[in-house]
């Protein structure tokens, strides 16, 4: 039952931030409330690390929203630094659509994989959760792609990737990371060529001073050594775990360069027509 608050909390609150991002056109009002619950929880942050006693008694009575083994940040903190940094950074589409998936992702997997998760695949992560995550913001893009006009295979592939990285989170908090790169994934993917030739050429001239051309060759090799590493990391992955053995690991690896894979094409892909022109 606690799973339940928590998740109908984050959705009815976090839907807030598109919600009146979209209504409004701008993100004004957004990123002042978003603000404005920062400082709250940030506050909370000092208050409960001062004084342990107000913690614990917010965990009595706040109805299970917040959860009771938080990490050096609770969740809800690393959640709304991503809301704030996602208004400040991201395009309006792309941000709304990221703050939409962010809420309904997670959602589904906590529902999903709490209720029905059998197939563990690493600590705390399970395939029914990775599954409820995937087509929780699958239905939201379906419903976001004729709003936005953001092609639904788009922001069907950053929905994947999404649910993938927030699979492989174990170690750092899920709201941070699922909370900012699906949103830049996002933007690059929606960012035209022309424009994606600039971003990369300026990006390139900063590490690479004079030697653009260079790094289009390096890149390239790089694409090409990791692909045989995808396949490699693939092949052994499933002949392990067809012996018997536990490959979570190795397999969640391959997983989350098959989602990487395509942005990072498209890098590859821009440089190379752009050397060439």
């Amino acid at each position: 039952m606690v799973i339940w608050k928590r998740k109908a909390y984050r959705v009815v609150m976090g839907s807030l931030f598109p919600l009146a991002y979209l209504l409004a056109g701008t993100p004004t009002f957004s990123l002042g409330l978003g603000c404005f619950f920062l400082t709250l929880l940030l506050a909370l942050e000092w208050e409960r690390r001062r004084s342990p006693a107000v913690y614990r008694f917010l965990l009595r009575h706040a109805g299970g929203i917040f959860k009771t083994e938080p990490g050096r940040l609770t969740g809800e903190t690393y959640y709304m630094m991503a809301v704030v940094c996602s208004l400040l950074l991201l395009p309006k589409p792309v941000c709304i659509c990221h703050l939409f998936f962010l809420v309904f992702g997670d959602a589904g997997s906590a529902v999903v994989g709490t209720r029905w998760g059998r197939h563990r695949l690493l600590p705390g992560k399970t395939v029914e959760g990775a599954a409820g995550h995937f087509a929780a913001n699958l239905c939201a893009a379906a419903a976001l792609s004729p709003v936005t006009d953001i092609p639904f295979h788009t922001l069907a592939y950053v929905a994947f990737f999404g649910a993938v990285i927030e699979t492989v989170s174990t170690k750092v908090d899920d709201n941070l990371t699922v909370g900012t790169v699906p949103g830049f994934l996002l933007w690059w993917c929606v960012t035209g060529e022309v424009e994606g030739a600039a971003i990369l050429s300026r990006f390139l001239s900063l590490l690479f001073p004079g030697s653009e051309y260079a790094a289009i060759s390096v890149l390239a090799i790089i694409a090409g050594g990791l692909s045989s590493l995808w396949l490699l990391l693939l092949i052994v992955g499933l002949v392990a775990h067809l012996g018997g053995r536990a490959v979570g690991k190795l397999l969640s690896l391959a997983l989350v360069w098959a989602a990487c894979a395509p942005a990072f094409l498209k890098v590859v892909h821009i440089l190379v027509v752009a050397s060439v022109r």
